[in-house]
C-alpha cells in the first residue's frame, strides 16, 4: 500500500472513534483505589507504545472520585526522541464537529437560526432540497454524501481549499439511503452560522467556546500548515515506515475537522457542555436527542445526536462524545452525566479505529465509578 493510498483512506475514516489500546476488565465490581486505576492506565499506554500501536499517547482523565490526571507515554517526535508529556497539542479531526454544533445551537437559542427551517433559506446558492435542515445535517440524516470520502488528502496537503469546494464535492455525490455520516453537512451548518453572524466559524468557535472556557491549548488554525506551540508530531505508518505528516493545510477539515487542541482542553470542554455551561437546558436536550447511527460506518449501538454521539456503558448509563482522525493524529473524547471524562490522543493515523469505542473507553469510564 502506498502512502498516497494510506492518506486517502485516513480521510474516509475520520468519522470513526479511534483507539489507543484495550484495557483489561476490572477484577471485581467494587471501585479500585484511584492509584490503581491510574497505574493501570499508565501501564496500558506504555504497553501500546511497546507494541507500536503509535509512537506516543496522551490522556486526560477526570472523575468525581479521583480528580483529574494527565498521562503520557512514548514519543511526541520520533526524529528527536522527545518524550510525550501529555500537554501537547494534536489535530483533533472530527471532534471539531461538536464545537461547530454548539455554536449553531447557541445561535438557535438566540433566535438567529432555526434548526428545522430549510437550510436553503440561509444558503440559497447551494440549491439544497427543502427537507435538508440544520437539525438533519448535525445528526447526519440529511442523506448528503461525505466529501471526505472523495478527496485526495496527499494532493491537497499544502493547498488551501475553500469550504464551498468541499460542499460542492459532497453535493456532487449520490444521495444516501437512511443515516449516513457526512462532513459535508457540518460545513454547511458552519456556513449558515457565518451567514447570519457575518463572522467566520473559527472566530465564532473562539469567541463563544474557547475563550469563555479558557481552553488555552485550543485554537482555530485557519490555513496555517504548522501546529503552533508544544505539540506532538503526527505520523502515518506505511509498509513499515513512519512518515511525518505534521505539516498539513487544515482547510480540508474546515468546521468538520480543522481544530487543534489538547486532551486537557477536550476534557474540560465536554465537562462544560454536559454540565450545562454552554447551552440552555432546552437546547442541550435537543443536542442529546438521538437516533440510531449506521453501525457499519460508526459502531454497534451508536446513537447520533446533534454533533454528539451516545453509547451505552456495560456498567450502566451512557457516555457522550465524539472522536476523529486527521492525517497523522487520532483523538477520542467522551463523558458521562455523573462527571467522569476521558480524552485520549495518539500521534498516528490511520489505524484500527474501532477498538477505543468497543473496548477501551467503556472499560476506563466504568473503572472510574
Amino acid at each position: 500500500m502506498s502512502i498516497r493510498t494510506v492518506l486517502a483512506a485516513a480521510c474516509a475514516g475520520s468519522a470513526v472513534l479511534t483507539a489507543l489500546v484495550a484495557l483489561p476488565a476490572a477484577a471485581s465490581t467494587s471501585s479500585p483505589p484511584c492509584s490503581a486505576v491510574r497505574a493501570r492506565l499508565q501501564h496500558e499506554l506504555d504497553a501500546a507504545v511497546g507494541q507500536q500501536a503509535a509512537p506516543g499517547f496522551a490522556a486526560s482523565v477526570t472523575s468525581p472520585r479521583c480528580g483529574t490526571w494527565r498521562l503520557a507515554a512514548g514519543t511526541a517526535r520520533r526524529e528527536t526522541g522527545a518524550r510525550m508529556r501529555g500537554d501537547e497539542r494534536f489535530r483533533i479531526g472530527s471532534v471539531s464537529k461538536t464545537f461547530t454544533a454548539v455554536v449553531v445551537l447557541q445561535l438557535a437559542a438566540e433566535g438567529r437560526l432555526d434548526l428545522d427551517a430549510p437550510l436553503t433559506d440561509y444558503l440559497p446558492r447551494f440549491e439544497l432540497e427543502p427537507e435538508i435542515t440544520l437539525r438533519r445535517v448535525l445528526r447526519h440524516d440529511s442523506r448528503l454524501g461525505d466529501y471526505a470520502e472523495t478527496i485526495d488528502q496527499l494532493a491537497l496537503r499544502f493547498t488551501t481549499v475553500e469550504p464551498e469546494k468541499l460542499v460542492a464535492a459532497g453535493l456532487a455525490m449520490p444521495r444516501t439511503e437512511g443515516w449516513a455520516y457526512s462532513s459535508t453537512g457540518t460545513v454547511l451548518a458552519a456556513l449558515a452560522a457565518e451567514e447570519v453572524t457575518g463572522q467566520d466559524i473559527g472566530r465564532l468557535i473562539t469567541r463563544r467556546i474557547i475563550k469563555p472556557l479558557k481552553l488555552t491549548g485550543t485554537y482555530w488554525p485557519g490555513t496555517a500548515v504548522d501546529v503552533a506551540g508544544r505539540h506532538a508530531d503526527g505520523y502515518v505508518l506505511d509498509e513499515g515506515a513512519y512518515h511525518n505528516a505534521t505539516r498539513f493545510t487544515p482547510s480540508i477539515g474546515h468546521a468538520a475537522g480543522a481544530l487543534i487542541s489538547t486532551p486537557q482542553d477536550l476534557d474540560r470542554f465536554y465537562g462544560a457542555l454536559l454540565g450545562g455551561r454552554l447551552l440552555p437546558a432546552g437546547r442541550l436536550a435537543e443536542m442529546r436527542a438521538t437516533i440510531p447511527a449506521d453501525p457499519e460506518r460508526m459502531w454497534p449501538g451508536a446513537q447520533a445526536g446533534l454533533g454528539l454521539f451516545r453509547t451505552a456503558l456495560p456498567c450502566g448509563g451512557d457516555w457522550w462524545g465524539h472522536g476523529g482522525g486527521f492525517v497523522g493524529y487520532r483523538t477520542l473524547a467522551g463523558a458521562t452525566d455523573d462527571g467522569r471524562r476521558v480524552a485520549l490522543a495518539a500521534n498516528q493515523h490511520p489505524g484500527d479505529a474501532k477498538t477505543v469505542q468497543l473496548e477501551v473507553l467503556p472499560r476506563l469510564l466504568c473503572a472510574l465509578k
